[in-house]
């Protein structure tokens, strides 16, 4: 293996990307959280009712009930459809083949990161990982998820190249983003592949540099593979919180403050507060039917003549 010159500087850009990542995907989730209320979908039965046909609001009096929440109904629908993308199955199987090994091997690859970073920090704290210490089940276990993963996110990956460049229905809505993305996390994926085929095999050295992150200390021999994996993983980290690949935090805005906010209006309520509040902001539309200069009260009570 080849020692590399500078490697505290690599270890100083994973330092800032991993710290540009925190501070833009809180900002992100902030973003989400504080926009102004959704028009909601209206769609009954939602999940937290607990497998109720229809909604609350058909009972007679419905406002003098209390209200029954399931949280458990909630997670019955949102854990298969993060792991497993039942929605995509349904609705669009063909493209179901290439998205679902795609999104499994990243959530594999995420783990096996973890790993990674959890074997570093046991080896920092003196406990080595090796196929005779105490953590002989974390030194077997790490290269299976990690190629694992890989494998599945570069399949996923060029599998969502081809049927964006195929397919012309997905073709009319691709961007370049979508497909820089893609080829972002094919070649990531590739890159860490060919390390561990071809000098990794246990990912000891990929573990020996996690340690050297989280001990601030520089590892012992580190190969130029594994700094580029480092810095395209640091480019990852330090472009995804300004894409559009953030939708994993707003799906469950989308979930809760669209698909399934069934909460009520009541006299006096905060939704009656904040909904007062919505219709005193000006109209921004450009739509010739709706006028500019009136706030949203205005326009919902226009009546025509």
């Amino acid at each position: 293996m080849v020692r590399v010159s500078g490697i505290e500087i690599v270890q100083v850009v994973a330092y800032v990307a991993m710290a540009v990542f925190l501070v833009g995907m809180a900002r992100r989730g902030m973003r989400y959280a504080l926009t102004p209320m959704h028009l909601r979908w209206e769609l009954y039965p939602v999940p937290h009712e607990g497998g109720k046909d229809g909604s609350y609001f058909e009972e007679l009096d419905w406002w003098e009930k209390p209200r029954h929440s399931s949280m458990m109904g909630e997670l019955k629908v949102m854990v298969p459809e993060i792991l497993l993308l039942v929605g995509l199955w349904e609705h669009n199987r063909k493209l179901w083949f290439a998205s679902f090994p795609f999104h499994a091997g990243i959530y594999l690859t995420i783990l096996f990161l973890a790993l990674l970073l959890g074997g570093g920090i046991a080896q920092a704290a003196g406990a080595p990982v090796s196929a005779d210490s105490d953590a002989a089940a974390l030194y077997y276990i790490t290269p299976v998820v990690g190629v694992v993963g890989l494998a599945s996110a570069a399949l996923g990956a060029l599998g969502l190249l081809v049927l964006r460049l195929a397919d012309p229905g997905l073709r009319l809505y691709a961007v370049p983003a979508d497909y820089f993305n893609l080829g972002l996390i094919l070649a990531m994926a590739l890159v860490a592949l060919v390390s561990w085929a071809a000098i990794d095999l246990s990912f000891s050295e990929a573990r020996e540099y996690a340690e050297g992150l989280v001990s601030f200390g520089q590892p012992a021999d580190t190969s130029p593979l594994i700094v580029t994996q480092s810095l395209l993983l640091s480019l990852f980290l330090v472009y995804l919180p300004f894409t559009h690949m953030t939708h994993f935090v707003g799906k469950f805005f989308t979930y809760h403050s669209v698909r399934w906010d069934d909460a009520p209006n009541l006299s006096g309520g905060d939704y009656e507060r904040l909904i007062a509040d919505l219709l005193q902001r000006p109209v921004a539309w450009s739509a010739p039917h709706i006028q500019q200069g009136k706030s949203w009260a205005e326009v919902a009570t226009e009546v025509e003549e």
